[in-house]
This record gives structure tokens, C-alpha cells and sequence, in this order.
């Protein structure tokens, strides 16, 4: 049987899944200007039912654990001070993200250990935080609460694993910020723990007509669906020479981290952009089945084959009346260039001004360094986009394994890879993210693409 803080702990998530669910039901019908329907109206009503169950039965655990504090048996003080004495788990300021460069710059000084990578995290570096989440065993940190401590410090392992999921969450807001869903500002959720999200969504919708007196109204149907997000695991391998693990100064643990974004930024881009199907494994590329499309004009006139592309594609998007927007353009760093430097007849700068003001033809726009966008320009709903991420971000180290280094690996188990580096020989050492995260758009038209330009 599961005492009484674990039982608190589960109720909390699932509410929080719950209020969260009830709130996204709002939202989506808020961007659309429209009133919940029924069925939205009834599965929002059962997940605050739920959520008001819930805090009742908070509300009684909550006197049972107070009740049950109140006949504990007090533990006899000593003369000595603890030596494993209440920690603060704040004390050393670290900039987002860091506390995963940090693991694994100690893991690498002892050698893959991580209890002598949490030795060294408290002895060498003085860092008792750090020394704590070394030592804790593998999954613990991905609870709510584990439920355990020791006799000197209360509620130790809730701190710990509050404090570590507080920075875990900085890492992905650092890395979200840096991909081209987050730049774009799409709708975040979180499972929570959970398998999955279902998010419903109205596929064809009432409508109203004029009626004369004492006419029959029209009647219309409504039909739904269900937006399925699931946990998709997103690997990540970077290697780097033992050198530069083993320096301790913040710059080169730095280094460390701005490598694991970047290394997981390029994958998430790549996956996100892509024109993909989903699979049990991968999250569907955003594009595919994307409603608005064209191939890019291929006039000897630039300007006017941009201005017209996209002028076309924002009025295809406009006469579906479906999507109000706002709306985000995406684009890579070539066509970037290209539009700041195109003049018009008289040979002004035709986008120049406004792209320096950070917008393209009335909207804001992002740029994306990697291939993924070379020959595209992609206008989003960032209100239609939705990304769901999963438990903390995992790291584990080693300097002994054979790597298969290559960025498409076509050899799984059993099979042949080619070309490989042996860590152990190049006196090197790979770290290994492991995240979970899924996305889907709420509508078709969400995203908007001009494919094959060549006026850039």
C-alpha cells in the first residue's frame, strides 16, 4: 500500500494533467472566437469534476499526514552536529541548462561512476546539490516525490527532486527557444507523466442562416475528431574530446551544454520541418498534409516572383476562413538574404526596412540555419501548432563504446556499421540525451509552405 505522501504526490499530477486539459478546451475555443461546443463543454465539465474530486481527497490526506506527523516519536538529539546536515538546494546560482553539462563533466572524471562522479561533485567541486542528484538512483528524479529522506534533513527528497525538475525545465525552455516551434511561439503542453493527450477538435462546424417568420430553421451537424499526442523518445549523441570534459572552469562546461542544445536543436528542426509521416518512433514532419502549398515561381524577376508567391499563398490562406491567425513566417538564412538585398525598379531596398523591424510583409518572421529550410518559406499559426514534452531530459556519458558515426545510422541490432570510432582508442568521450516530446498542428492550414524557391 502506498503511503500517504506518495498518494498525495500522484493526486497532485493528475490533477494539474486534468486542470491543465480543462484549460486547453478554453483556449482553443478563445483563439477561435467561438463558444465551447457541446461535446467540448462536456469533456471540459469532467475534467474539473475530476479536478474538485481530486482536491477533496487532497483535503483528507492532508489531515491523515498531519495526524500521522503528530505521533511520530521525536529523534533523541545529539551532542555532534549531522554530518549530512539540511542542505539548500539553491545555493549555487547555474544558468539554464547547466546542471546536465555539469553531470556529465563529473561522470567523465570518474570514469561513467556515478556515485564517484557524486563524490567528486561534493569534495572536489563543493557542490552538495549536484553530489545529491549523482547519487540518486536512476529514475527517482523523474517522480513527483519519492517519498524518502534521512533523520537530518525534512522532506529532503522532495526538495531534491523539485529543485531538479526545476532545472530540468530550464533546459528545455533554453532548448525549446532555440527551435523553430519555439521561435515561433507554439502552444506548450506537458504529459505529466501521462501516455498521452487527447485534444479534441471540431472538423466541420454549425451553420447559421436568415429564416422568415414562422420558417423551420435549418438544422446542421457538428463532427469531431481527437488530436492524439503521444511520448516519442528523441536521442541525441555528442562527442567531445576527454580534454575538454575534464576542465572544470565554467567556460568549458559551457561549452559542453551549448553542444547538447545545438546537437539536439538540429534533430528536433529536422524531425519538426520535415514532410515525414508519423510512426510509432517519430513525431509526423509539420508539413505533411499541410492544405496550403505551391511550388515558387521561377520568373527572371525576384521581386515579383516573391511578392506574388507570397501574396498567393496568403490569399489561398485567407479564403479558407478558417484560421484567424496571428501568423509566423520561417525561413532559411539564404532566403533571408536574398529579400533583404532585392530592389525594386528604382532601386530601393523592396523588404529591407521591415525585415529589420522583424517583419515580412505584416508578420514576424524566424530563421532557421539548417538545410531543413533552404528552399522554402513556411507561414505558421503558432496557435494551431501544438508541442507536448515529457519527463526531464536524460544524460549518461562513455568512453568505452563504439560509435556508428553516421547522421543517418542504417545498421540497428545485428547489423553492420559503417564508419565507426572506438571512444576507447581516440581518447574520447559521448554523451547521450535522451528526451521525450510530440507534436501535432490542430488543423491543416496550420502551416503554410513555398516550396523550391529559387528567387533566393
Amino acid at each position: 500500500m502506498a503511503d500517504t505522501s506518495s498518494q498525495i504526490a500522484d493526486l497532485e499530477v493528475e490533477r494539474n494533467q486534468n486542470l491543465d486539459r480543462a484549460k486547453v478546451i478554453s483556449s482553443i475555443a478563445g483563439d477561435a472566437s467561438r463558444d465551447l461546443t457541446a461535446e467540448e463543454q462536456s469533456s471540459q465539465s469532467a475534467y474539473l469534476d475530476r479536478v474538485e474530486a481530486i482536491d477533496s481527497e487532497l483535503s483528507t490526506l492532508s489531515r491523515i499526514e498531519k495526524l500521522e506527523a503528530s505521533r511520530a516519536v521525536p529523534v533523541a538529539a545529539s551532542a555532534e552536529p549531522a554530518a549530512d546536515a539540511a542542505i539548500e538546494v539553491n545555493h549555487t546560482h547555474r544558468e539554464p541548462g547547466m546542471i546536465f553539462a555539469q553531470m556529465a563533466a563529473c561522470m567523465n572524471r570518474a570514469r561513467g561512476s556515478r556515485h564517484d562522479a557524486a563524490q567528486y561533485a561534493k569534495e572536489v567541486l563543493g557542490d552538495e546539490f549536484l553530489s545529491r542528484v549523482l547519487a540518486a538512483p536512476p529514475g527517482v528524479l523523474d517522480r513527483a516525490d519519492p517519498g524518502v529522506g534521512d533523520t537530518s534533513t525534512a522532506a529532503y527528497a522532495g526538495v531534491l527532486v523539485r529543485e531538479y525538475q526545476r532545472q530540468a525545465s530550464e533546459f528545455i525552455e533554453l532548448l525549446n527557444g532555440q527551435t523553430v516551434y519555439g521561435q515561433i511561439g507554439a502552444r506548450m503542453l506537458n504529459f505529466n507523466g501521462a501516455p498521452g493527450i487527447k485534444i479534441p477538435r471540431m472538423t466541420s462546424g454549425p451553420s447559421a442562416s436568415f429564416v422568415g417568420e414562422g420558417a423551420a430553421i435549418p438544422v446542421t451537424d457538428s463532427a469531431f475528431d481527437e488530436i492524439t499526442l503521444e511520448p516519442k523518445k528523441m536521442g541525441a549523441l555528442i562527442v567531445l574530446n576527454r580534454e575538454l570534459a575534464e576542465r572544470s572552469d565554467p567556460a568549458a562546461v559551457g561549452i559542453i551544454r551549448d553542444e547538447m542544445v545545438e546537437s539536439s536543436r538540429l534533430a528536433l528542426n529536422v524531425a519538426f520541418l520535415g514532410g515525414g509521416g508519423a510512426t510509432a518512433t517519430t513525431p509526423m514532419g509539420i508539413f505533411n498534409q499541410s492544405q496550403a502549398g505551391m511550388t515558387a515561381s521561377a520568373t527572371a524577376n525576384a521581386l515579383d516572383d516573391a511578392t506574388a508567391d507570397m501574396k498567393n499563398l496568403m490569399t489561398t490562406l485567407a479564403a479558407t476562413n478558417k484560421i484567424p491567425g496571428p501568423y509566423v513566417w520561417a525561413m532559411g538564412q539564404d532566403c533571408l538574404i536574398s529579400l533583404m538585398y532585392m530592389r525594386d525598379a528604382n532601386g530601393q531596398y523592396a523588404f529591407r526596412d521591415e525585415l529589420n523591424a522583424g517583419r515580412l510583409a505584416g508578420h514576424t518572421y524566424v530563421v532557421d540555419n539548417s538545410t531543413t529550410m533552404a528552399d522554402d518559406l513556411a507561414l505558421f499559426a503558432p496557435n494551431q501548432i501544438l508541442i507536448a514534452n515529457g519527463k526531464s531530459p536524460t544524460v549518461d556519458m562513455s568512453t568505452e563504446a563504439t560509435l556508428h558515426r553516421e547522421t543517418v545510422p542504417t545498421a540497428d541490432i545485428g547489423g553492420a556499421a559503417t564508419p565507426v570510432q572506438s571512444l576507447y582508442q581516440t581518447d574520447a568521450l559521448a554523451l547521450r540525451l535522451l528526451l521525450e516530446i510530440d507534436w501535432s498542428k490542430r488543423h491543416d492550414w496550420a502551416c503554410s509552405v513555398i516550396t523550391a524557391v529559387t528567387w533566393n
